[in-house]
């Protein structure tokens, strides 16, 4: 064997080494994760709160490493809500997502006196997506909270857990007439994405499609349009927002008349009525919702809402 070959292999074998020894113990800042997570321990919150950020960073760029896990999930046992979070942000990262983790951000959803820390954890819970099913009943019951903005998280939460939060939908119907025009869109957009049926859906939409926010009144006419054909019912509220002072909502309205298609010639004339709109991105959506029920059923569902 050449020497050259040898070197070759002597490099390689050290290459794969090191990259062992950072899978083992990885670093960050200059000091390893062992380190960082023996300052899990210290008796200053501060010093445990950067431990647990610090740990987050180095598990987005080893996010297999079970030390640094294991260490995060004990220090959602904390005393102290910020290192809690801390370490939840952490174990919610995009490619991470650790499922031992959400029993114990469900604990400080449960049991923290502070609404904003309560609020926080809802967040992080729609994070972990579908990974944090066994949240369901928590967010469920955060629904109700005094706090706006825990409302808004937990329903934006459940959206993201997606359709195992399909027994959630009775609580989030409220919402749609909740005070904080931030949590009716967020309720909205859920129950969109958890699909609880049309004989749910379909009435919550028609009521928001009359919001005092012009942003709600553009989601519950896409929400409509996403049910396609089964959202019939909606065509004459959809079709008083072609007059909508927004004209967000009336391209959002035409585009939903096209999506529903249904019956021509109910529909076909409402939309031509907006030919004629001031704004050149609705006339471009009504020209579109008309191009569609023409080429139905071929085309129907096929365009992606206009911008």
């Amino acid at each position: 064997m050449g020497a050259g070959r040898v070197r070759c292999i002597l490099a390689s074998l050290c290459a794969a080494v090191i990259l062992v020894g950072c899978e083992s113990d990885p670093s960050y800042a200059g000091r390893s994760s062992t380190e960082w997570i023996s300052r899990l321990g210290s008796s200053n919150p501060a010093d445990r709160t950067e431990a647990a950020i610090t740990l987050g960073k180095i598990l987005a760029i080893h996010p297999r490493s079970p030390t640094v896990t294991n260490a995060l999930v004990g220090a959602l046992a904390d005393s102290v809500d910020q290192v809690r979070l801390a370490a939840a942000y952490a174990l919610a990262l995009d490619g991470v997502r650790v499922k031992g983790a959400v029993p114990g951000v469900i604990a400080a959803l449960e049991d923290t006196a502070h609404a904003e820390v309560r609020a926080q954890a809802a967040l992080i819970l729609g994070s972990f997506g579908s990974v944090a099913r066994d949240a369901v009943p928590a967010l469920t019951a955060a629904l109700k909270d005094p706090s706006a903005s825990l409302r808004a998280n937990a329903v934006q939460a459940l959206g993201q857990i997606d359709s195992a939060a399909v027994p959630s939908a009775p609580s989030i119907l409220p919402l749609v007439h909740d005070p904080a025009d931030y949590v009716r869109l967020n309720a909205v957009q859920a129950l969109l994405k958890i699909r609880p049926g049309a004989e749910i859906a379909v009435p919550a939409f028609r009521d928001a499609l009359g919001d005092s926010a012009f942003s709600v009144r553009a989601a519950a006419a896409y929400a409509l349009a996403d049910l396609g054909p089964a959202a019939a019912p909606a065509v004459p509220e959809l079709a008083l927002r072609l007059g909508d002072h927004e004209p967000a909502v009336r391209r959002a309205a035409a585009f939903a008349l096209g999506r529903i298609g249904g019956d021509a010639g109910e529909i076909t004339p409402m939309l031509r009525s907006a030919l004629e709109d001031a704004d050149p991105t609705v006339r471009a959506a009504v020209e579109t919702a008309l191009e569609q029920i023409r080429n139905a059923p071929a085309s129907h569902g096929n365009a992606a809402p206009p911008h």
